[in-house]
């Protein structure tokens, strides 16, 4: 966990927003403790942290909720990250949305460019999580 006199990773990455409004984040992973590692490591006061724990999950909540980003575990049972981005980017309401592969082999997603717009490995670092959403979100 972050210290508390550590700066906000993320503090450049902030929207043009009023103050009480927040970026959603959905996190999808079927693993509990991935998902507590990406809440310490993305936690902030501008961010809505969205856990899901399958691609079914994260496409049931997507058609009722908007986000701004994705980081998709991509070995899931039942929908795994490949089908669900790809039922992600063939709907036209929510192909904006960029998803990041979250994943121990990266090299499975390699076929599959148009659906994912980076890869961090896991276990990502915290700066390497940090960096690529911040990549990803507009500044």
């Amino acid at each position: 966990m972050r210290a508390r006199s550590q700066p906000d990773p993320l503090a450049k990455t902030r929207l043009t927003m009023a103050a009480e409004e927040q970026i959603n984040i959905l996190m999808v992973d079927d693993s509990p403790q991935n998902l507590l590692a990406l809440e310490a490591i993305l936690h902030g006061p501008d961010r809505n942290l969205v856990s899901a724990g399958s691609g079914d999950d994260a496409l049931r909540y997507l058609l009722d909720n908007e986000v701004a980003v994705i980081l998709m575990d991509v070995f899931m049972p039942g929908v795994d990250g490949i089908s669900a981005a790809r039922q992600i980017k063939g709907d036209p309401r929510l192909q904006h949305i960029p998803i990041l592969a979250w994943t121990a082999r990266p090299s499975a997603v390699e076929n599959h460019p148009a659906l994912f717009a980076a890869v961090v490995p896991k276990p990502g670092t915290p700066d390497a999580v940090v960096g690529a959403i911040r990549a990803l979100l507009p500044a």
